[in-house]
């Protein structure tokens, strides 16, 4: 972002935005401008805006939100149904058939991406280790997997015997889906990409009619 004028500028990289390089001049303005920035990325779109700042400063805007990938893992009316729903939010989607696939995809993986884990397999716990992250690393992006508790415990239990930590486990959303009463594929895709734009956005869902705060902020 830049200062109206043009005379200083302050760039925020990473997936919380968390890096910042440059100033706008001082630090009251820099922490009240990133702040502002970091709103704006809970939108989940890329948008170049005028913001006027409460320190008086107005700044330029240039916010690039990279197009999510959505990785799914199986076949069905489910994939079938998640596929034309992220056409319409404007995001790639790809099936992986195999283990090294969906390794490969999920290795790859940015913290906008998303994989989706229909196959109960346990073979493919390997692509959730991947997206957890080995050794200091935290891993990246959504991680969903479709099962009832029951498929959800026992993958826990295998995961947790390959080593995997409960602090890990818990960014695993299983399953995955937000409690809409789907009963349809084309419904259970609608609470799947739900649950992804809540936790994108930091959001617990809730009906709008009884949120508080500004709607869509």
């Amino acid at each position: 972002m830049t200062r109206a004028d043009g005379s200083a500028s302050l760039a925020i990289t990473g997936g919380d935005l968390d890096d910042v390089e440059g100033s706008l001049g001082f630090a009251t303005v820099d922490a009240e401008a990133a702040s502002r920035v970091r709103q704006l990325l809970r939108r989940g779109a890329t948008v170049t805006e005028r913001v006027t700042l409460e320190a008086g400063a107005d700044v330029l805007v240039d916010l690039w939100v990279p197009v999510p990938t959505m990785v799914i893992v199986g076949p069905g009316a489910i994939a079938d149904a998640l596929i034309a729903q992220a056409g319409l939010l404007g995001w790639v989607a790809g099936r992986a058939d195999t283990v090294a696939e969906a390794d490969a995809a999920v290795a790859a993986f940015t913290d906008a991406d998303v994989l989706v884990l229909l196959d109960h397999d346990p073979a493919f716990d390997a692509v959730l280790r991947t997206g957890l992250g080995h050794g200091a690393g935290t891993g990246r992006g959504f991680l969903g997997a479709l099962g009832s508790r029951r498929t959800q415990a026992a993958r826990r239990e295998r995961l947790l015997a390959a080593g995997v930590t409960e602090d890990r486990l818990a960014r695993i959303h299983g399953p995955v889906g937000l409690d809409l009463g789907a009963r349809t594929p084309a419904e259970t895709a609608v609470s799947i990409v739900g649950e992804v734009l809540a936790a994108r956005s930091g959001r617990d869902p809730s009906a709008l009619g009884v949120a508080a705060g500004p709607i869509g902020a």
